[in-house]
This record gives C-alpha cells, sequence and structure tokens, in this order.
C-alpha cells in the first residue's frame, strides 16, 4: 500500500481498502458457496487491481521512483498465484467448494478504483478517486439492500 498512499493520499488508501474489502465480501456471498467466510484477501487483490491499473494506464506516473517495476511485478504475481491457486485446488479436491469470489470482487474494485484517477490525469485525480468510491458504495448498498435479511436463505 506504500505506493497507493504516495499516488492517492491516506484517505484514499482507507477508502480504497474499506471499498475493495466490501466488495470482496460482497462477491463471495452473492457468487460464492454457502458459508462463512472472511479475511483480507480482497481488500488485497484491490490493491493490486489499483496498482496494475495506475502503473500501466496512467503515463505521468509511470516511473514511480523507481518502484514502478516492482510493484507492478508484485501485482501481477499476486494475480497469477491467486488464479494458480484457484485453478490447482479445484482440480485436486473435486466438488470442493471453494470460495474465491472475495478476490475478484475486490480485484474488479481495485481496477475500476485505479483505472478512474488513471484517466482523469493529475489535477483531477483525487475528485475523480472519490467521485468514483461514491458511486461504488452507493452501488454496493443497493445491492445489500435489495437482498433478503438472511444471506444463507
Amino acid at each position: 500500500g506504500a505506493c497507493l498512499e504516495r499516488l492517492l493520499g491516506r484517505a484514499e488508501l482507507y477508502a480504497l481498502f474499506l471499498l475493495t474489502g466490501f466488495a470482496g465480501s460482497l462477491f463471495s456471498d452473492l457468487y460464492g458457496p454457502s458459508s462463512l467466510a472472511m479475511g483480507a484477501s480482497g481488500a488485497a487483490f484491490g490493491f493490486a487491481g489499483a496498482v496494475l491499473a495506475l502503473s500501466f494506464l496512467a503515463p505521468e506516473r509511470a516511473a514511480w521512483d523507481g518502484d514502478a517495476g516492482r510493484w507492478r511485478q508484485m501485482s501481477v504475481a499476486v494475480f497469477a498465484l491467486g488464479f494458480l491457486t484457484v485453478a490447482g485446488f479445484s482440480s485436486m479436491v473435486p466438488g470442493a467448494r471453494l470460495d474465491h469470489w472475495a478476490h475478484g470482487g475486490g480485484a474488479l474494485c481495485g481496477l475500476l478504483l485505479g483505472l478512474v484517477p488513471s484517466v482523469a490525469g493529475e489535477r483531477r485525480q483525487r475528485a475523480a478517486f472519490w467521485a468514483a468510491a461514491l458511486v461504488t458504495a452507493v452501488a454496493m448498498g443497493a445491492v445489500v439492500s435489495s437482498r433478503g435479511a438472511n444471506p444463507f436463505s
């Protein structure tokens, strides 16, 4: 998160963590098996997604104090490890009810919240991030409010 804090700011980093973690939990609830799941892996994948979006799509941030290459490689490794883990466990344990939806939900939210400031440019980056964060939070809130009280029903 250090490079994201430098690029986005501390408040934006916290918002990114909360929103990607919530998105991961929401995807897990919507698409995962009927089991309890917990953890911060959705937020971790969200950070990786934001780093990828910011590093590949924002040309003015392409040289992040020499860290760009390492952070980009780490984010690609996180995605590759997540994919290989899902593929490996799914093939080794037939019928396993593995819930990896949080990774996808967090990554998707992180990509979105990294993409918007990337294309907005340096001067409008903060406003674009907060607008995207607000739209994302409202959309996730609407999905949660439309669901029943019992998530296992």
